[in-house]
């Protein structure tokens, strides 16, 4: 056995800890991103209007009014670090597109043998990169995808796989509240270290509601990892620049109080900073911070 094949574990732990073992590759893929959805119990299928709807629901892209980059760094679990970069483009009749880049970093490892004798250090990564698009169809309903180029690499070995992800949103002007539904991870097979291991499939409904300064998203969605799993949040808006959030996901997998979720935002003309809490039980903490500008 080479080093590759005693730390092969150590490239998927941290995720298969948090999310759920299943029989899937490519399980970063479930980490969320973005602090404002984070907080909100990742309830964001049919509240999306922004540049997170690139992972949420690229559906919902199409709301977007503004050109977007968005900045996320997450402090995550035994020394592993998982940043996000996206920026969203609408343009006048011709829909709106996005791109991401998504990067989790588990550090240096140190290397041995099957007599357990030192090697030299050895580095482990994964990284998904999106190309988002959405178009509004009627009035009312819009439709959006988003192609993914998925990686997952230890040592000199690496695995592959395209994934495809396939959102919708229904917003009936003058309604207080937004239908949405998604799927995501539909793909290849991601093949590593001679097996194959496919895509975790996704599907979610999401509803939110919408009274001024007051926003309840919820959502309910089956995973072919984790079964059923439902989440939802709260948003309040103080003076159009701060908003306080909470929301509780279900399902998750450490116990204790880790579907709990907390966070802020604060808003300065077209800058802003959000903030998510997230804690995993006796795994610890996660903080989440978002950066991000409208031009």
């Amino acid at each position: 056995m080479n080093r590759t094949l005693i730390f092969l574990s150590l490239l998927l732990f941290v995720p298969i800890l948090l999310f759920g073992s299943g029989t899937k590759g490519a399980v970063f893929l479930k980490i969320p991103t973005g602090s404002r959805p984070i907080a909100l119990g990742e309830a964001y299928t049919a509240l999306g209007n922004d540049v997170n709807c690139i992972y949420w629901n690229p559906g919902g892209l199409i709301f977007s009014r503004h050109k977007e980059v968005l900045f996320m760094r997450s402090f995550w679990l035994l020394g592993t670090s998982y940043n996000y970069l996206a920026f969203s483009l609408p343009s006048s009749g011709y829909g709106a597109f996005g791109f991401g880049v998504s990067y989790l970093d588990y550090g240096e490892f140190e290397g041995y043998d099957e007599h357990y004798q030192p090697l030299p250090s050895f580095s482990a990564y994964d990284i998904n990169i999106s190309v988002a698009y959405s178009q509004i169809l009627t009035e009312t309903f819009s439709l959006g995808g988003n192609f993914k180029y998925i990686m997952e690499k230890i040592e000199e070995n690496s695995g592959k796989a395209f994934g495809f992800d396939l959102g919708a949103r229904y917003a009936q002007p003058k309604t207080p509240y937004s239908l949405a539904f998604t799927i995501r991870n539909i793909g290849t097979s991601l093949k590593l270290e001679n097996e194959e291991y496919a895509l975790p499939l996704e599907a979610v409904f999401g509803i939110a509601f919408h009274f001024n300064q007051l926003i309840i998203p919820a959502d309910i969605g089956y995973s072919t990892d984790d079964g059923i799993k439902f989440s939802a949040g709260a948003e309040y808006t103080l003076a159009k620049i701060m908003s306080l959030r909470v929301g509780y996901k279900m399902g998750a997998t450490p116990g204790g109080l880790s579907g709990f979720r907390a966070g802020c935002g604060f808003i300065i003309k077209y800058l802003y900073l959000d903030y998510a809490f997230a804690p995993y039980s006796n795994l610890g903490n996660s903080h989440i911070l978002s950066l991000g500008i409208k031009i």
